[in-house]
């Protein structure tokens, strides 16, 4: 056994398997280890010889065992995606969205939760729950996207459409366990994004030099008003993706942000950059007659911001 290898690998399929490997990946597919991991994670499964990992506590385990609910193991989806380049403004009191980077942060996302259904589909899932998202920059603009969670199986219903790829969710065990006894179902994962640059009015400026108004307090509107902007441009977005799936609600939605300020020199004005994300899980009522929903259903958010800020 070589324990270093400077030269060819030892199998010589190997180049080949990678190459094949890269196409798959190209095409926003698997590479074959996970593929062939996951089918023979299936057989496993199939003859009840089985094993698996979950995201999910032994009693949220509990609770979807008690509604007949299988579950199969844990799945992933990732991506790290290179954003191109990104025009900014530069003349003072002007706005627009970087839509290089809202594009490239919906692409990053597309590709891991893909991803991530395609392998819950190879274990023979309706669905995954317990998701977790992992979103960070990477040095030279390149951006990693992870998406994580558990593969479950529900009982046969009308409403599976076959060919189709499992619904995506980030509701826990228990969650799940209550919106079933409710009467509704998740069918899939709703995601709204904008990253907006505002540049600083002559106003703001001045407000933020001790040779103008910094000395009072005051609010920097256009600021403000260019998170607002970045706000209903991603709300806008979630609610569409949740409508593509005929759902009737978004439940469990998160609202991330952060800002970056740029600092103005003698070419360009100081400007602040808005990245507002909108997520949660759409749901909808189960086909009559598996169950009859009993409440009306109301978007609920919440804003993990002002959780982090006390408020």
């Amino acid at each position: 056994m070589r324990f270093f290898s400077l030269g060819q690998p030892d199998d010589p399929n190997a180049a080949q398997r990678q190459q094949e490997s890269l196409r798959s990946l190209a095409g926003g597919g698997l590479p074959l280890n996970a593929v062939e991991r996951l089918r023979e994670q299936a057989t496993t499964i199939a003859n009840a010889h089985r094993g698996y990992s979950s995201t999910l506590s032994i009693n949220e385990q509990l609770l979807l065992r008690d509604i007949g609910v299988e579950v199969l193991g844990q799945v992933m989806g990732s991506s790290i995606y290179q954003i191109g380049f990104q025009y900014l403004p530069s003349w003072s009191g002007s706005s627009m969205e970087l839509t290089a980077l809202s594009q490239a942060y919906y692409a990053a996302r597309h590709l891991a939760l893909n991803r991530m259904q395609q392998e819950a589909a190879l274990l023979g899932a309706h669905g995954v729950v317990g998701m977790q998202i992992i979103r960070r920059p990477l040095e030279n603009s390149v951006l990693e996207f992870l998406a994580f969670g558990t593969a479950i199986k529900e009982p046969i219903r009308t409403y599976h459409q076959p060919g189709s790829l499992p619904f995506v969710s980030d509701l826990s065990g228990h969650d799940y366990y209550t919106l079933h006894q409710a009467g509704f179902r998740p069918v899939g994962f709703a995601f709204g994004c904008c990253v907006f640059c505002q540049v600083a009015t002559w106003r703001t400026q001045m407000a933020s030099s001790i040779f103008g108004t910094g000395w009072a307090n005051q609010e920097l509107t256009d600021f403000t008003q260019s998170l607002y902007q970045a706000r209903e441009r991603a709300m806008e977005r979630m609610v569409h993706e949740a409508l593509a799936v005929q759902a009737t609600g978004i439940i469990g939605s998160d609202i991330e942000m952060h800002h970056d300020f740029i600092e103005g020199d003698q070419n360009r004005a100081p400007a602040v950059i808005h990245y507002f994300t909108a997520l949660g899980t759409a749901i909808a009522p189960y086909p009559a007659p598996d169950v009859t929903p009993q409440i009306d259903l109301q978007l609920m958010m919440t804003d993990t911001t002002q959780q982090l800020n006390g408020g």
